[in-house]
Formats: structure tokens, C-alpha cells, sequence
């Protein structure tokens, strides 16, 4: 039991620099400029985004074509406003009205034509490994007013980004 012990210890010991680590790089990736943007706030003024409003949740459209992890991450999202907000958001390939965009650059046509059409700056993270960002755009498709759009240079990344925004809401990546 005491070669157990010492192995326990070791791996647990390996597990929380692991997860050190993990969060130093993932904050040292959020570009400094938006993250501080980003926040909760019961503001409704022009830069704002209600992700709830009216009895309404803002849709999450998701680019088909995307990877797997952001559907289920996008998926997740969904859920996590609902236990915050009583509301579930609907999973769409189309935005429309205000919406949650969520792609990854070069993989979702969302992304790579609101950077085609000038409408989202992705430099500080395209190119990255993992890295991701969150911005609010306004008029980003045809028929669809306002998006907080919900990008990364990786697939993990755009997950990240999705997650970002539950962190922000209070809920803990930690519980599923």
C-alpha cells in the first residue's frame, strides 16, 4: 500500500501542475483587449449582447462542416444558459435575428466570411496553437441584427471560446 500511496500522491501531484499549466497557457492565449470586452452586465446599450431577452435566447449557429468538439461544445452552451436562464437556445446551421456564431477559422463559413468582409479581426489569434476570442458584431449575416461570435484557430479553440462564455455566465466547466 505505501508504493500505492506514493504513486497516488505523484500522479495527483502531476495532475495539478498539469491543470496549472493549462490555465496559464489558456489565459496567456485570450487576446488582453478582449477579454477585457467581455462581462456580464444587465447594460442594454449598443455594445452589449443579450444572450437572453424578452423571453427569447439568442440562437448558436454552428457551421455543419466544423468539427465535432464544436457541436458539442456549442451543445453545452445551450444547456448552460438554460440552467441560468430557464431558456434553452436553439442549435441552428442558419443565424438569424441575434444569434451566437461559433466557428473556427478556415473550417466554418460563418467565420471566414465575416473576416473575408471585414466585419471580424481574427489576427490576434489565427495561426495560433488553440487560441480563441469572443467579439460582438453588428449586422454579421443578412437577417441576423447582432452576434457575439464565438471564434478559434482550432477546433479546441473554438470550443474553448464556447466554454469561455458559460465561465462568464457562473457556470463551472467543471460540471456536466
Amino acid at each position: 500500500t505505501n508504493t500505492l500511496s506514493k504513486i497516488r500522491t505523484h500522479t495527483m501531484r502531476n495532475l495539478r501542475y498539469t491543470l496549472l499549466s493549462f490555465i496559464v497557457a489558456a489565459t496567456a492565449m485570450l487576446p488582453g483587449h478582449l477579454s477585457a470586452q467581455i462581462a456580464l452586465t444587465n447594460d442594454t446599450d449598443g455594445a452589449a449582447f443579450a444572450l437572453v431577452a424578452d423571453g427569447r435566447a439568442a440562437a448558436i449557429a454552428i457551421d455543419g462542416s466544423d468539427a465535432e468538439v464544436v457541436t458539442t461544445a456549442a451543445a453545452m452552451l445551450s444547456s448552460d444558459i438554460e440552467a441560468v436562464s430557464g431558456l434553452k437556445p436553439a442549435l441552428t446551421d442558419t443565424p438569424s435575428g441575434t444569434a451566437v456564431i461559433a466557428g473556427t477559422i478556415g473550417q466554418s463559413k460563418f467565420i471566414d466570411k465575416l473576416i473575408a468582409d471585414g466585419k471580424l479581426d481574427a489576427s490576434a489569434v489565427a495561426g495560433k496553437w488553440e487560441a480563441f476570442g469572443l467579439q460582438v458584431v453588428d449586422h454579421p449575416t443578412d437577417g441576423t441584427s447582432k452576434a457575439l461570435v464565438a471564434y478559434g484557430s482550432t477546433p479546441r479553440g473554438t470550443a474553448y471560446a464556447l466554454l469561455e462564455v458559460s465561465r462568464i455566465i457562473g457556470v463551472s466547466p467543471y460540471i456536466w
